[in-house]
C-alpha cells in the first residue's frame, strides 16, 4: 500500500503515517519497494513467538492436514483472544473454495462453528461479557442475533460435542468444529472443516447430502436433533425452509 492509502485506512495524516512507516522500515518490520510498503519478513519472528504460546498449535497441525486430506475441503485450528476467534493454522485442498480464511484472521464467535464451539465451553458470565463487547452482528440471514437463541444452541453444542456454522458468516459456506482438550485450560481452542462455495459460484451444498459424519474425526459426538424452535428460528432468519440437522452434520466424508 502507498502512504495515502494507509493514511485513509487508519484515519491519520500522511505525515504521521509516513513517520511511523520510516520507524518500522528501519527495524525491518516494513519493506518499501517502488513507493509501496509491504510487511517485512521480520514480522514472522513475532508471529512465531505468539504461536509458541499455544500448545495446541503443534499438536493440531497434523490433525488439520489429515482433515484436509480426508475431506478434500479446508480446515483450521482457532483460539479465542479478547472475545474473537483467531485462526492459528489453516490449510485447504486444491479442490476447496478459497475464502478469506488464513492464519491470523479474526472472526466473531457467535457466527462461526469454531467460535460457537469455544463459547460453549465458556462460563455464562464470560459469554455475556463477549456479547456486551462485540454484540451479535448479523453477517448473513442465518446469523444468530438473539442472546437466548445463542445460549440454547450453545447448550446443544455441549451435548453434541461439536458445533456447526450453517452459512452464518458467509452465505454458501458451512463449517463443523470441535474443541480438543488442552494442557492449558485457560486457552480455548478448536478445529474444524469448512465446505461449500460462495453464492456467486455454482453452489455445492448439495454435496453434503451424502457426507456422513465420521466419528474418529469428530470426537465425543453424540446423536442429537435440533429442536423445532431452533429450526423455526433459522427458517425465519433465512426466509426459507431450514435444512435438517442431518444435512448440516454431514460435512466430513473421507474420499
Amino acid at each position: 500500500m502507498v502512504v495515502s492509502e494507509l493514511a485513509t485506512e487508519m484515519g491519520r495524516s500522511k505525515s504521521t503515517v509516513h513517520r511511523h512507516l520510516n520507524n518500522l522500515t528501519e527495524q525491518d518490520y516494513v519493506v518499501q519497494e517502488n513507493g509501496k510498503y509491504y510487511p517485512g519478513l521480520r514480522s514472522l519472528r513475532l508471529a512465531a513467538n505468539a504461536l509458541d504460546l499455544y500448545d495446541v498449535y503443534p499438536i493440531s497441525r497434523p490433525v488439520v492436514n489429515e482433515l484436509v486430506s480426508k475431506t478434500g475441503e479446508s480446515a483450521a485450528v482457532a483460539v479465542e483472544e479478547k472475545g474473537r476467534a483467531v485462526y492459528l493454522y489453516h490449510n485447504r485442498s486444491n479442490e476447496s473454495v478459497k475464502t478469506d480464511a488464513r492464519a491470523g484472521i479474526e472472526m466473531f464467535l457467535h457466527c462461526t462453528g469454531a467460535g460457537k464451539a469455544i463459547l460453549a465451553h465458556l462460563p455464562e458470565e464470560r459469554i455475556d461479557a463477549v456479547i456486551e463487547e462485540h454484540g451479535l452482528p448479523k453477517m448473513t440471514p442465518n446469523t444468530i442475533t438473539d442472546r437466548d437463541e445463542l445460549l440454547a444452541e450453545l447448550e446443544e453444542i455441549r451435548e453434541l460435542g461439536y458445533a456447526f456454522d450453517d452459512e452464518e458468516r458467509i452465505e454458501g459456506m458451512r463449517l463443523s468444529s470441535t474443541c480438543p482438550k488442552s494442557r492449558r485450560p485457560a486457552i480455548n481452542s478448536c478445529w474444524g472443516v469448512r465446505t461449500g462455495e460462495p453464492p456467486s459460484v455454482a453452489n455445492r451444498l448439495d454435496r453434503l447430502s451424502d457426507r456422513p459424519v465420521r466419528r474418529p474425526l469428530l470426537k465425543r459426538a453424540k446423536p442429537a436433533h435440533r429442536s423445532p424452535k431452533s429450526d423455526r428460528s433459522r427458517q425465519e432468519r433465512a426466509g426459507r425452509p431450514a435444512l435438517p440437522r442431518a444435512c448440516s452434520s454431514r460435512v466430513l466424508r473421507p474420499r
